[in-house]
């Protein structure tokens, strides 16, 4: 993703990044947000989801959430955390979901392709050779 992308996220919510562009002996968010840009959309979706939750929670019960790894592993997101619940889980599990149906590089309506590494992405982001699947 880029910087300015990530820089959005992190200005806006600053606990769920609080280790963005830390020591990388101590956090994979030291690289950032290792995805494409066609991502940011649901990503923020669900930031947003996730802050709402945690603003209207019993502050007795409420996580301390925050990102630990934001990447793609096999053609979809893998966004990690620490802190989460149950309705945390439920809601990163969704929007992972999505990226499968989702063009990392544009956002476009997309599909899960490839052979051995795979990679989900819309007709025009396809690699030639994956075009025309089924």
């Amino acid at each position: 993703m880029t910087e300015s992308l990530e820089l959005r996220l992190v200005k806006e919510f600053p606990s769920h990044f609080r280790d963005y562009k830390g020591d990388p002996f101590q956090t994979c968010m030291a690289f950032g947000c290792e995805h494409g840009d066609g991502w940011f959309t649901l990503f923020y979706e669900l930031n947003k989801r996730i802050a709402f939750y945690l603003e209207n929670i019993n502050p007795n019960v409420k996580p301390d959430f925050y990102w630990t790894q934001v990447k793609e592993k096999f053609g979809t997101a893998r966004w990690y955390y620490n802190g989460g619940d149950d309705i945390i889980s439920d809601l990163v599990d969704y929007y992972e979901n999505q990226t499968s149906y989702t063009c990392e590089t544009c956002g476009d309506l997309g599909k899960l392709r490839g052979n051995g590494w795979f990679y989900t992405s819309c007709d025009d982001h396809a690699k030639p050779e994956d075009r025309g699947e089924e």
